[in-house]
């Protein structure tokens, strides 16, 4: 940025979140860094309002020129595929890199719960799982739970896979919290995939009343807080009940929200703004 400035270049950032406690002990000096850069630029497209949010809590609002575009998924490609659902089977998602055990822990014991009360069901585990001891900690927990045939661990997957990987699933478990604007988020409803998740972050924003359900958590900086499982577990079960009403919704949304061809627009006359006005 101070090498653009120092030749009169344009410089926009593409704002995405900030360090708070409950993430990471270091997030003074993170902020810090944050807190220079927001203020050096011309323009500052945040991902979600709640990334305005944060930003004014940690690092103070910047007195620059503003917008808010969320994240974008081609919805041209990411087209839903049809589908037929056979009595009690569903098929569970849950995709990223995992840095906290709950978004992993919770899904497979919200799969021992539906297997209890009848239900066909799998779970893919998608991405890495992060936390100190995570993969013994998890298969633990699996054979624990007697479920390691419902449970496909995948590792981590190369981004021209991860349509792939969501084609084949019913419903997309995405429980991080305080997420700001995830895109497997807008992958999965531009694919008529419906989400469960907190509500909190800016999923709000992006999941809105009908492309799936947000569990009600604690707001909080300090401390991260998370669905109990039974309330996962309920919320699958109401998404199953009426699976093609959210499968539509879910499309809906991603068309009217996050199409790339609106995000490109809107880049283009932001960027034009700034160049005619320097």
């Amino acid at each position: 940025v101070e090498w653009a400035k120092k030749r009169g270049v344009v410089t926009v950032l593409n704002q995405n979140g900030v360090a708070y406690p409950a993430w990471t002990e270091d997030y003074d000096r993170i902020n810090e860094e944050l807190r220079e850069l927001a203020s050096s630029v011309d323009f500052v497209i945040y991902q979600s309002e709640f990334c305005r949010t944060g930003v004014k809590k940690w690092l103070g609002e910047p007195s620059v020129l503003s917008a808010i575009h969320y994240n974008c998924v081609d919805i041209d490609r990411f087209k839903p595929a049809k589908k037929t659902y056979s009595g009690n089977s569903i098929r569970l998602l849950i995709a990223g890199t995992h840095y906290q055990r709950e978004r992993v822990t919770i899904p497979i014991m919200v799969v021992k719960s539906l297997v209890d009360k009848g239900w066909d069901v799998k779970l893919t585990v998608a991405g890495d799982l992060s936390w100190d001891s995570s993969e013994l900690e998890i298969r633990t927990l699996i054979a624990k739970l007697g479920v390691r045939e419902r449970i496909d661990l995948i590792g981590p997957y190369p981004n021209d896979e991860a349509q792939l990987i969501l084609e084949k699933t019913d419903i997309l478990l995405h429980l991080k919290y305080n997420d700001p604007c995830p895109n497997v988020v807008l992958e999965a409803l531009a694919l008529g995939i419906p989400v469960i998740g907190s509500d909190s972050g800016g999923m709000r924003e992006l999941v809105g009343e009908h492309a799936g359900v947000l569990i009600p958590v604690q707001h909080s900086w300090s401390t991260m807080h998370y669905p109990k499982p039974q309330d996962v577990d309920n919320a699958v079960l109401l998404i199953m009940q009426s699976i093609n009403t959210f499968r539509s919704e879910s499309r809906k949304r991603a068309v009217e929200l996050f199409n790339v061809s609106s995000w490109i627009r809107a880049h283009e006359n932001i960027f034009s703004m700034l160049i005619k006005q320097r």
